[in-house]
């Protein structure tokens, strides 16, 4: 059942056809996503609400007051002379709880770490305006650590691990404590694997192994008697032989990065920001440039979120040059509306190596030319590079691939929709892939997508084995591993009876046998195609989102899906992009808000957007006066 919500107008006795056709375009659908998302069943989904279950609690707050000025207060060199790695953390040590320690317009020099600090904000003038140049090493330039030695699952839950509660009972809280972090796990479903031949005997972290791959991480809100209530609720059932993981370690919470630029070129930091165990953090408005490995990497990161940055040419190729990494136990996180320029191996990435990674939302980002020198083919966005990452939303974004690799294990429940996915990738690459859900991709949901490129000569579905590295695929499902085109006989079993013994070689037929294909439209045969076994055609504007976002702007709401005319308009993220320009992009300036997205590579003509600050476009009230008429068909 869906709710709506009826904007009411008044309507001039003139021009009344067209003030109706306003009208109608009020009428905003606000059904929580759990109700109108039908067409993906309950047991493969959700409830993703912003600011609940997913990203910052109660939204990213705006603190206005400077508590600390860097400069004034503690000798920082705007001129890149002089180290700068003191003042700013002074003024970060220094800085009122719930205020702002400002870094104004300058380059800094940062030849340390910088350690962050919890309900403080970090803030520059600008991207591009205040300018972090570090030169030292360890995971980050900006810091923290979490809990070493790493605890064990050692509290036994005896009622309450089912899909959906906040609380459970245990035998006993010793260990536990409200503010800190736990991780629920059970005993591996038989959908969950890890790859023997990658892995050895299996993966050993946290306290985890082969037997609890199944997992996910909470905050703890209250502890009463021997009940432990918890935030966001379970994702997915754990009744077999449930157990909690406590973190002991203080958490970092409620610290903020924004509109500040890090160039990473003299740094041997593998990112400019590692933060292990953040609650209730974020990253807002932030460049990285030249990273060396990572452009942002994160441990046990619950209820955060990373937004509106700008994260380009990373510096080297392969292994180890994630973008932003959400490596372990990364859980109900909001990644939404950044531009990924040759931004990583994948630019976006859940569970490298590790697993846990649960209930997060990537949505709304641009991520173009993911570091595409590499061989095979890296992709725009992956959902597992480690077991058993569940209950991940995918939407809306705009690149060339996604993936699912198989390399380290399994994952499943993941859903991606309304994301135009081109394939089409713009240097010379192995097997270029649109949808790669390698083996042991179980349960996995493709919903109101637009994949592929017009002209470009791709195949709709890889079936054979060993075939040709130029050939250009939409469809790759169930192949041993990222990579690996070649297979010896196949699986057809199901996802809960494997009974496979070489699954690096077989074709794992179960992929293709548990996924959901509905609605997705596809530049090979140019149709959109449909489950027939799925009655429900109506898509949904978004399964996050209850209506149009703030942020949006006057682009197209929602900006892709076959349902739409164009089926692809350009998301803000990628009309930001459009207007920049740095290091060694020069895109064409041909961006209008509301437009069908052009294709940035090719498109020779340009035209600069005026009036443009970032994040959002400046409308003058011509501006409105023309979009008005054009939504009303003047």
């Amino acid at each position: 059942m869906t709710r709506y919500i009826v904007l009411v107008a008044r309507i001039k006795y003139f021009n009344w056809p067209c003030k109706l056709a306003k009208l109608l375009s009020l009428i905003l659908v606000s059904g929580i996503a759990t109700l109108d998302a039908e067409i993906i069943p309950a047991s493969r989904r959700i409830d993703w609400s912003v600011g609940t279950t997913v990203g910052v609690p109660g939204g990213i707050p705006n603190r206005t007051t400077i508590g600390r000025n860097a400069v004034t207060d503690y000798g920082a060199d705007p001129t890149g002379v002089a180290d700068s790695t003191r003042a700013v953390q002074n003024a970060i040590n220094n800085t009122p709880i719930g205020q702002v320690a400002y870094v104004p317009s300058g380059t800094y020099r940062i030849s340390g770490n910088i350690t962050p600090r919890s309900n403080v904000t970090l803030r520059g003038a600008g991207m591009g305006l205040t300018i972090l140049k570090p030169e030292g090493g360890g995971n980050g330039t900006i810091q923290n650590s979490g809990d070493w030695p790493v605890p064990s699952p050692t509290m036994a839950i005896l009622a309450g691990a089912t899909k959906g509660s906040s609380s459970v009972t245990v035998n006993t809280t010793a260990g536990a404590a409200v503010n800190k972090l736990i991780t629920i796990s059970a005993i591996t479903p038989p959908y969950a694997f890890y790859n023997t031949l990658t892995y050895g005997s299996g993966p050993s972290y946290n306290g985890l192994d082969d037997t609890r791959l199944l997992n996910s991480t909470h905050y703890v809100t209250s502890i009463r008697g021997k009940t432990i209530n918890f935030s966001p609720p379970l994702p997915i059932d754990m009744a077999n032989a449930p157990k909690i993981t406590s973190w002991g370690h203080i958490i970092l919470t409620g610290f903020g990065i924004e509109n500040i630029t890090f160039n990473m070129m003299n740094a041997t930091a593998a990112a400019p920001i590692f933060l292990a165990q953040p609650y209730s953090c974020w990253i807002k408005s932030v460049e990285v440039a030249n990273t060396r490995s990572r452009q942002m990497w994160f441990y046990q990161m619950v209820n955060c979120e990373i937004r509106e940055c700008y994260v380009h040419d990373t510096v080297g190729t392969g292994p180890n040059h994630e973008g932003i990494d959400l490596t372990l136990e990364c859980c109900f996180n909001l990644i939404e509306d950044n531009i990924c320029i040759n931004a990583g191996k994948p630019a976006i990435i859940l569970g490298d190596w590790g697993g846990g990674c649960t209930g997060n939302v990537i949505g709304y980002n641009f991520v173009h030319n993911a570091n595409t020198t590499a061989s095979p083919v890296e992709y725009s966005i992956s959902v597992n590079h480690g077991p058993h990452n569940v209950m991940n939303l995918v939407e809306g974004n705009v690149g060339q691939g996604v993936n699912s690799d198989g390399y380290y294990g399994s994952a499943s429940h993941n859903t991606f929709f309304r994301n135009y996915l081109s394939g089409d990738y713009p240097s010379n690459v192995d097997w270029p892939i649109t949808v790669q859900m390698c083996k042991w991709s179980y349960y996995m949901n493709f919903v109101g997508n637009v994949l592929g490129t017009s002209g470009a000569g791709q195949i709709y579905h890889a079936t054979g084995s060993d075939y040709s590295n130029n050939v250009k695929v939409i469809w790759q499902l169930g192949y041993p591993n990222t990579g690996n085109v070649s297979y010896s006989g196949t699986y057809d079993g199901t996802p809960t009876t494997p009974g496979n013994a070489s699954p690096t070689v077989l074709l794992d037929l179960a992929v293709d046998g548990s996924i959901i294909r509905h609605g997705n439209f596809d530049y090979v045969t140019n149709r959109t195609i449909w489950d027939p076994s799925i009655a429900d055609r109506a898509l949904p504007n978004s399964l996050y989102l209850g209506r149009k976002p703030s942020w949006w702007g006057w682009s197209q709401w929602p900006a892709i899906g076959p349902d739409l005319k164009p089926m692809i308009s350009q998301i803000p993220a990628e009309i930001r992009f459009l207007t920049i320009r740095t290091g060694q992009l020069s895109p064409p300036q041909n961006a209008t808000l509301g437009s069908p997205r052009k294709d940035i590579c090719k498109e020779k003509k340009t035209k600069k957007l005026k009036r443009w600050k970032w994040g959002k476009a400046r409308k003058t009230p011509a501006d409105e006066t023309a979009k008005l008429q054009e939504e009303l068909g003047q």
